[in-house]
């Protein structure tokens, strides 16, 4: 990776950390390691509550709430996270997103 955040989403999130998908788990706990290990990564305020409704009752093999709850108090508070929440000021910022719902 070229020193960018990485966006982290509901997938990634869900596939780090319970295990239905042996490749799709170790992929997604391998990008959440580099994180954890001090490289920049994004997500979702959005993302952080689908990861926990999924990752304790979606799931094939869910985890438990304590352990979810601990994954998400820990994106939240860890410096090298940047969680964003949409906004007036996000969505009228994102002049890709206006663009295209026009031409429909």
């Amino acid at each position: 990776m070229n020193g960018e955040p990485r966006l982290i989403d509901t997938v990634i999130l869900v596939h780090a950390y319970t295990v239905s998908d042996d490749y799709k788990h170790h992929t997604a706990l391998s990008l959440m390691e580099r994180v954890w290990g001090g490289e920049e990564g994004t997500t979702t305020l959005q993302n952080l509550c689908e990861f926990f409704f999924v990752a304790t009752r979606k799931v094939q093999k869910p985890i438990s709430a304590s352990a979810a709850e601990t994954v998400v108090k820990g994106i939240l508070t860890g410096s090298q996270w940047r969680v964003i929440d949409r906004s007036p000021e996000t969505v009228s910022k994102n002049g890709f997103a206006f663009s295209v719902w026009r031409r429909r």
